[in-house]
Protein backbone atom coordinates (compact mmCIF):
# COMPACT_ATOMS: atom_id res chain seq x y z
CA UNK A 1 0.00 0.00 0.00
CA UNK A 2 3.03 2.29 0.82
CA UNK A 3 4.45 1.66 -2.81
CA UNK A 4 0.97 2.34 -4.49
CA UNK A 5 0.86 5.72 -2.46
CA UNK A 6 4.35 6.76 -3.64
CA UNK A 7 3.21 5.97 -7.11
CA UNK A 8 0.20 8.29 -7.31
CA UNK A 9 2.19 11.16 -5.13
CA UNK A 10 4.95 10.46 -8.22
CA UNK A 11 2.19 10.41 -10.80
CA UNK A 12 0.46 13.85 -9.37
CA UNK A 13 3.96 15.37 -8.97
CA UNK A 14 5.09 14.78 -12.89
CA UNK A 15 1.59 15.68 -13.63
CA UNK A 16 2.23 19.20 -11.99
CA UNK A 17 5.52 19.73 -13.20
CA UNK A 18 3.84 19.46 -16.95
CA UNK A 19 0.77 21.78 -16.34
CA UNK A 20 3.84 24.24 -14.77
CA UNK A 21 5.69 23.79 -18.00
CA UNK A 22 2.56 24.26 -20.20
CA UNK A 23 1.65 27.20 -18.46
CA UNK A 24 5.67 28.70 -18.77
CA UNK A 25 5.46 27.66 -22.64
CA UNK A 26 2.17 29.52 -23.39
CA UNK A 27 2.92 32.47 -21.14
CA UNK A 28 6.45 33.05 -23.21
CA UNK A 29 4.36 32.32 -26.56
CA UNK A 30 1.88 35.42 -25.34
CA UNK A 31 4.88 37.77 -24.49
CA UNK A 32 6.30 36.62 -28.24
CA UNK A 33 3.58 37.21 -29.49
CA UNK A 34 3.15 41.06 -27.96
CA UNK A 35 6.45 41.75 -28.91
CA UNK A 36 6.33 40.80 -32.15
CA UNK A 37 3.16 43.03 -32.50
CA UNK A 38 5.01 46.16 -30.94
CA UNK A 39 7.28 45.57 -33.26
CA UNK A 40 5.17 45.33 -36.20
CA UNK A 41 3.48 48.72 -35.01
CA UNK A 42 6.44 50.48 -34.78
CA UNK A 43 7.51 49.42 -38.48
CA UNK A 44 4.38 50.57 -39.18
CA UNK A 45 4.22 53.94 -37.50
CA UNK A 46 7.77 54.41 -39.34
CA UNK A 47 6.53 53.50 -42.25
CA UNK A 48 3.73 56.08 -42.40
CA UNK A 49 5.46 59.13 -40.91
CA UNK A 50 7.61 60.40 -43.90
CA UNK A 51 4.10 59.62 -45.54
CA UNK A 52 2.27 62.50 -43.39
CA UNK A 53 5.23 64.72 -43.96
CA UNK A 54 4.71 64.76 -47.27
CA UNK A 55 0.90 65.37 -47.26
CA UNK A 56 1.00 68.63 -45.12
CA UNK A 57 -1.89 70.93 -46.53
CA UNK A 58 -0.42 73.81 -47.76
CA UNK A 59 -2.46 77.35 -48.25
CA UNK A 60 -2.48 81.06 -49.22
CA UNK A 61 -2.44 83.79 -47.18
CA UNK A 62 -2.24 87.52 -46.96
CA UNK A 63 -0.63 88.90 -44.12
CA UNK A 64 2.06 90.84 -42.53
CA UNK A 65 5.46 90.92 -41.41
CA UNK A 66 5.65 90.84 -37.89
CA UNK A 67 9.17 90.06 -37.31
CA UNK A 68 12.33 89.76 -38.80
CA UNK A 69 16.25 89.20 -37.56
CA UNK A 70 18.39 90.51 -39.81
CA UNK A 71 21.47 88.67 -38.31
CA UNK A 72 19.84 85.51 -38.28
CA UNK A 73 17.52 86.11 -41.53
CA UNK A 74 14.37 84.74 -40.16
CA UNK A 75 11.06 86.04 -39.21
CA UNK A 76 7.73 85.91 -38.53
CA UNK A 77 4.63 86.65 -40.70
CA UNK A 78 1.01 87.31 -39.14
CA UNK A 79 -2.19 86.93 -40.92
CA UNK A 80 -5.81 88.09 -39.86
CA UNK A 81 -7.55 84.95 -40.62
CA UNK A 82 -6.45 82.85 -37.98
CA UNK A 83 -4.28 82.96 -34.85
CA UNK A 84 -1.11 81.14 -35.98
CA UNK A 85 2.62 82.36 -36.72
CA UNK A 86 4.39 81.31 -39.77
CA UNK A 87 7.75 81.05 -39.67
CA UNK A 88 10.17 82.28 -43.03
CA UNK A 89 13.67 82.19 -44.32
CA UNK A 90 15.40 85.04 -46.01
CA UNK A 91 15.51 82.27 -49.15
CA UNK A 92 11.94 82.53 -48.97
CA UNK A 93 11.88 86.12 -49.68
CA UNK A 94 11.48 86.79 -53.85
CA UNK A 95 12.04 90.53 -53.56
CA UNK A 96 15.19 92.17 -54.12
CA UNK A 97 15.13 94.43 -51.26
CA UNK A 98 15.33 93.31 -47.71
CA UNK A 99 12.34 92.07 -45.20
CA UNK A 100 10.82 95.15 -43.42
CA UNK A 101 8.36 94.50 -39.83
CA UNK A 102 4.94 95.81 -41.28
CA UNK A 103 4.92 95.20 -44.96
CA UNK A 104 1.91 93.69 -46.48
CA UNK A 105 2.71 90.31 -48.23
CA UNK A 106 1.60 86.75 -50.00
CA UNK A 107 2.24 83.56 -49.01
CA UNK A 108 2.24 80.10 -49.35
CA UNK A 109 2.75 78.03 -46.05
CA UNK A 110 2.43 74.77 -44.72
CA UNK A 111 0.16 73.77 -41.85
CA UNK A 112 2.84 72.45 -39.88
CA UNK A 113 1.22 72.43 -36.54
CA UNK A 114 -2.45 74.20 -35.45
CA UNK A 115 -0.11 77.33 -33.89
CA UNK A 116 2.50 77.56 -36.47
CA UNK A 117 3.59 76.84 -40.33
CA UNK A 118 6.41 77.47 -42.43
CA UNK A 119 6.17 79.75 -45.24
CA UNK A 120 7.16 78.25 -48.83
CA UNK A 121 7.51 81.73 -50.36
CA UNK A 122 6.28 84.72 -50.04
CA UNK A 123 6.11 88.50 -52.34
CA UNK A 124 5.03 92.37 -51.37
CA UNK A 125 1.20 93.41 -52.37
CA UNK A 126 -0.32 96.86 -52.19
CA UNK A 127 1.74 99.59 -51.58
CA UNK A 128 5.13 98.05 -50.88
CA UNK A 129 5.09 96.18 -54.05
CA UNK A 130 7.98 97.28 -56.06
CA UNK A 131 11.77 96.00 -56.57
CA UNK A 132 14.50 98.34 -54.80
CA UNK A 133 14.68 101.77 -56.59
CA UNK A 134 11.14 101.99 -57.65
CA UNK A 135 9.32 105.24 -55.87
CA UNK A 136 6.63 104.28 -53.80
CA UNK A 137 5.99 107.24 -51.17
CA UNK A 138 5.32 110.27 -51.88
CA UNK A 139 7.87 113.22 -50.93
CA UNK A 140 5.14 115.68 -51.14
CA UNK A 141 3.11 113.91 -48.84
CA UNK A 142 5.84 112.68 -46.29
CA UNK A 143 7.27 116.61 -46.06
CA UNK A 144 3.36 117.85 -45.11
CA UNK A 145 3.19 115.35 -42.17
CA UNK A 146 6.54 115.84 -41.01
CA UNK A 147 5.95 119.48 -41.03
CA UNK A 148 2.26 119.51 -39.63
CA UNK A 149 2.05 116.20 -37.55
CA UNK A 150 6.37 115.80 -37.27
CA UNK A 151 5.46 115.53 -32.92
CA UNK A 152 2.83 112.66 -33.66
CA UNK A 153 5.84 110.88 -35.90
CA UNK A 154 3.47 110.97 -38.83
CA UNK A 155 6.24 112.00 -41.73
CA UNK A 156 8.64 108.68 -40.13
CA UNK A 157 5.47 106.51 -39.64
CA UNK A 158 4.43 107.26 -43.33
CA UNK A 159 8.09 106.33 -44.74
CA UNK A 160 8.33 103.43 -42.42
CA UNK A 161 10.53 103.79 -39.43
CA UNK A 162 8.30 103.23 -36.63
CA UNK A 163 11.49 103.57 -34.06
CA UNK A 164 11.75 106.89 -35.32
CA UNK A 165 8.20 107.84 -35.33
CA UNK A 166 8.02 106.50 -31.81
CA UNK A 167 10.86 108.00 -30.32
CA UNK A 168 9.36 111.03 -31.86
CA UNK A 169 5.88 111.11 -29.74
CA UNK A 170 7.89 110.41 -26.71
CA UNK A 171 10.30 113.16 -27.05
CA UNK A 172 7.47 115.26 -27.95
CA UNK A 173 5.20 114.40 -24.84
CA UNK A 174 8.86 114.45 -22.62
CA UNK A 175 9.49 118.05 -23.34
CA UNK A 176 6.07 119.16 -23.37
CA UNK A 177 5.71 119.84 -27.51
CA UNK A 178 9.36 121.44 -28.05
CA UNK A 179 9.94 118.60 -29.84
CA UNK A 180 7.57 119.10 -32.90
CA UNK A 181 10.73 121.12 -34.13
CA UNK A 182 12.16 117.95 -35.21
CA UNK A 183 9.54 116.95 -37.07
CA UNK A 184 9.79 120.14 -38.78
CA UNK A 185 13.13 120.30 -39.78
CA UNK A 186 12.81 116.47 -41.00
CA UNK A 187 10.31 118.21 -43.38
CA UNK A 188 12.93 121.04 -44.13
CA UNK A 189 15.30 118.17 -44.67
CA UNK A 190 12.89 116.10 -47.38
CA UNK A 191 12.31 119.03 -49.50
CA UNK A 192 16.12 119.65 -49.53
CA UNK A 193 16.12 115.54 -50.73
CA UNK A 194 18.57 115.34 -47.76
CA UNK A 195 15.74 112.41 -46.00
CA UNK A 196 15.91 111.05 -49.97
CA UNK A 197 14.59 107.19 -49.26
CA UNK A 198 11.74 105.28 -47.31
CA UNK A 199 12.62 102.66 -44.61
CA UNK A 200 12.68 100.16 -47.75
CA UNK A 201 15.87 102.26 -49.25
CA UNK A 202 13.29 103.05 -52.21
CA UNK A 203 13.50 107.01 -53.48
CA UNK A 204 10.86 109.27 -52.66
CA UNK A 205 8.57 110.33 -55.37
Amino acid sequence: MATDDKEEQSSEGSQDNSVVQKQEIMQDDTAAEQSTESDQSVASEQSVSPKKAKDLETNSYQGHIAAYDSKNKTGILSTNKNNKSYYFELADWHEDNQPYGGCLVAFDAEEVHKKYGKVLKMELIGEYTGPQGEAVKSRRLAVFLSICLGGAGAGRFYLGFWKLGIAQVVATVGTLGFAVVWGVLEGILMLMHRIDRDAQNRPLK
